[in-house]
């Protein structure tokens, strides 16, 4: 039985020898094959010249193919079959629509040697991806079963997976190629017969096309289906929703696909509003990115647009009605950006058959869930709600990132970022306290605290634990007034209410607001009766 010689795609493996390959082309000797040992084989394999992702690290996943598409040869059957029976040409197999990859903590593209393997695939289903730097030329197909044995028999530790799962762990140039491979087999396989007329339908153009075979009918083309996904904010506030077959905890950009007779930005406004009932001011709407997201055909196109703010004047009024009544030392500026902004976001409405859930997250949440990402212990605290973003990989990652980044640019300087704006305990009935951590120099910077304890017997105890743990950097405290937190983690709620005897009752409404910022999974009610 022959065995197949592999050609894996390596990462480090492949700048080194896309580096001697160039060396080498002016003595036209373009296939290079050279035995490297990967760390996860325990026995050389051969790798290819393939373009590892380092040349394409910012180009959106699924997108950095690294090979020429030419067209030129796919629109000249002579020029396709000199790829065809080129002697270093390629395939990326394809397996009952599984991807053959390495089984390795960072795993690679597998390969195979085209005329090797042309007795387990049918010729008609070839369809050519492009040409490698120096002509080397990349097909896709379908593979037999007894494609599989052969695979086997060359020792290789290799898997077939499925590639919407595992894509996100390849590296762009990979996952970019594997992924083409697979959507033009399916389209391909998907598109036998003529919708039009019924009749067999054969693949020209390199499989990028296909036309009856006893011709005279129109030609037809794979369907790209372009879906929108957008961030939409609101001040320091952005909505993120969840479907509910995904992970706990996991939330992204809302997002879907174009209808007919409408622009992208008709189509964003549009799913907006039917996925979370908010309404998204149509000048806002801005033109970020796109990614192809190849499962099976869709062109992901982002957006970043802001909400039209709320205009419940009536729960406003009665927000600040109830606030003047609670004497307090706040500055109009914290009021502004406490109070005030966290009633101009409009109440998500969400339509449960779209979406589980659709809410508000500030910056700073995500900030925090940044910070517990990259120290790697996403999970170290039980008691926390689960919640994550989507990866790298995805389009949603850059537009919340691209988001994040835009809010600290128009910032201003951040003031004793290592102290966190709300600490309280979460479980029980203890007092807390509202304060201000404010510069001593000219600057006037400052941050408003909420700390709370079950260990604290007064409020002043509360105010002295805060002011130690603060002594290590510059500013002093002021404490804006106390009052008693009932915090039950089980039923996730908050209740903020009662007055401190000591330092006049906290302006509960504004501590309230910074604690949904931090807890916003939780249902934070307020309430200036009680002790």
């Amino acid at each position: 039985m022959t065995i197949l010689r592999l050609h894996v795609l390596a990462g480090h493996s492949c700048k080194l020898l896309q580096a001697y390959n160039q060396a080498l082309r002016p003595h036209n000797r373009c296939l290079l094959q050279c035995a490297c040992k990967l760390k996860s084989h325990s026995r050389p394999v051969t790798s290819s010249t393939y373009k590892s992702s380092a040349a394409f690290s910012s180009q959106p996943h699924y997108s950095a193919l690294g090979l020429d598409r030419a067209g030129h040869v796919r629109d000249n059957p002579a020029a396709l079959g000199e790829a065809k029976a080129h002697v270093g040409a390629k395939l990326v197999p394809v397996l009952e629509g599984l991807s053959l990859i390495t089984q390795q903590k960072q795993p690679s593209a597998v390969l195979l040697d085209l005329q090797k393997a042309s007795g387990h695939i049918a010729q008609e289903d070839l369809v050519f991806l492009g040409l490698q730097d120096g002509g080397i030329p990349f097909f896709g197909a379908p593979c037999q079963e007894s494609i599989a044995e052969i695979v086997e028999a060359t020792g290789a530790e290799v898997t077939w997976v499925d590639l919407r799962r595992e894509g996100p762990r390849l590296c762009n140039s990979d996952a970019a190629l594997l992924a083409l491979a697979q959507a033009l087999v399916r389209w391909n396989r998907g598109n036998a017969f003529s919708a039009a007329t019924g009749e067999p339908m054969k693949a020209i153009q390199g499989g990028h096309a296909r036309v009856t075979k006893g011709g005279g009918s129109r030609i037809v083309y794979p369907r790209i289906d372009p879906a929108a996904i957008m961030l939409v904010s609101c001040g320091d506030y952005v909505l993120l929703g969840r479907q509910s077959r995904w992970a706990p905890g996991r939330y992204s950009c809302l997002a879907g696909f174009i209808e007919i007779g409408e622009t992208l930005e008709m189509a964003v406004a549009r799913e907006v509003k039917e996925e979370a009932g908010v309404d998204v001011d149509p000048a806002s709407i801005r033109y970020e990115a796109s990614q192809p997201w190849p499962f099976p055909q869709s062109l992901m196109i982002g957006f970043q647009a802001h909400a039209t703010q709320s205009s419940d004047a009536a729960k406003s009024n009665a927000e600040l009605a109830q606030l003047k009544r609670c004497p307090h030392q706040l500055s109009e500026k914290e009021v502004q950006e406490c109070l005030l902004a966290e009633l101009a976001l409009p109440a998500p409405m969400v339509d449960t058959v779209e979406l589980e859930d659709a809410r508000w997250f500030h910056l700073s949440w995500l900030e925090f869930q940044r910070r517990r990402t990259a120290a790697s212990a996403p999970d170290s605290d039980s008691e926390e709600q689960p919640f994550s973003l989507p990866g790298s990989y995805a389009l949603a990652h850059t537009l919340v990132a691209s988001w994040m980044s835009q809010r600290h640019q128009h910032a201003e300087q951040p003031w004793r970022e290592e102290v966190d704006t709300v600490e309280i305990d979460r479980s029980g009935i203890y007092k807390y306290v509202l304060l201000r951590l404010q510069s001593t120099d000219s600057t006037g910077s400052s941050k408003l605290l909420v700390r709370g304890s079950q260990q604290a017997g007064y409020h002043r105890d509360v105010v002295q634990m805060a002011q130690q743990a603060c002594a290590g950097g510059e500013g002093q405290i002021m404490c804006l007034g106390g009052g008693r937190i009932a915090f039950s983690a089980e039923e996730r709620c908050i209740k903020i209410y009662g007055y401190s005897s000591e330092y006049d009752q906290a302006p509960h409404s504004i501590s309230a607001a910074l604690v949904r910022r931090r807890f916003p999974f939780h249902d934070v009610t307020v309430s200036y009766s009680g002790y």
